[in-house]
């Protein structure tokens, strides 16, 4: 058992692990004066949670970060599960995650990003519908093609089921120039 904060009436919210089959945490509410546990707020049982959002700005458990396909954010946090859900329609085929926000929530610092493009990181102002790219995570990789990223799983050997990525440079890099064992540089 972890306390990982409070709700916004003063519950704390609290994770456990179950210690039976698929052994992934689940987040809950813990009531503070008489130790009884509360409602689930949040659990996968394919997907273990990462780490708890905090809004800083409250103090309050806001969401959960998951690694499923890609790494995302559940919010509890109604307001910011729509500004994720707003964000996302803005930047259709990215993975949008939420880094900061303004205490009004108007201004939002984002990090974007796919399979294939390293991570930008834009502020985002929604009082005047704007958006500006602000810093790149890894400019000198920006303009060069990435390996391709593939979810696949496989059976442990006591019949888990592990998901993986599988990174494919060749397929990755189709259409670029690149070199390998199979596609030697061409002798002049």
């Amino acid at each position: 058992l972890q306390v990982e904060g409070f709700a916004e009436d003063g519950d704390l919210v609290i994770s456990r692990t179950f210690n039976a089959p698929p052994y992934t945490r689940q987040l809950q509410r813990l009531e503070p004066q008489s130790g009884e546990f509360g409602e689930v707020l949040f659990h996968d049982p394919q997907y273990d949670f990462e780490t708890v959002r905090l809004d800083h700005h409250s103090g309050h458990v806001a969401g959960v970060v998951i690694d499923r396909e890609n790494t995302e954010t559940v919010w509890l946090d109604e307001e910011l599960a729509q500004r994720q859900r707003a964000l996302e329609n803005a930047f259709p085929g990215m993975t949008v995650s939420l880094v900061d926000w303004s205490e009004d929530r108007q201004r939002f610092v984002v990090r974007t990003e796919t399979s294939g493009q390293p991570p930008i990181y834009s502020l985002v102002d929604f009082s005047i519908s704007d958006a500006r790219a602000i810093k790149l995570a890894y400019p000198e990789l920006f303009e060069v093609p990435l390996a391709s990223r593939e979810l696949i799983s496989y059976t442990a050997r006591d019949g888990t089921q592990i998901p993986a990525y599988l990174a494919d440079a060749i397929r990755g890099l189709a259409g670029a120039e690149h070199q390998s064992p199979a596609n030697p540089p061409s002798q002049a």
